[in-house]
């Protein structure tokens, strides 16, 4: 299995948790990672504007299905 379909089951797996304890450690663990590598979360607003962004290249049709992503990453 390569890496990218890795991230998508991890990702995958995530959205479907429902165990509040459970993605509050996920969270901590990652936060923790982050810090070590020096790396600055995003603000609220920053997440907005990217949300707004993938929205729009949503309605613009600019996106893959999930078929076609794991269709390309056979290919990488």
């Amino acid at each position: 299995m390569n890496t990218q379909i890795r991230k998508l089951n991890i990702i995958n797996y995530i959205i479907n948790l429902d165990d509040d304890k459970e993605i509050r450690r996920i969270e901590a663990e990652i936060l923790k990672n982050l810090k070590e590598k020096d790396y600055k979360p995003y603000t609220q607003e920053e997440l907005l504007a990217r949300v707004k962004e993938s929205m729009e290249d949503y309605k613009k049709g600019n996106f893959l299905t999930q078929d076609d992503l794991e269709d390309e990453s056979e290919k990488w």
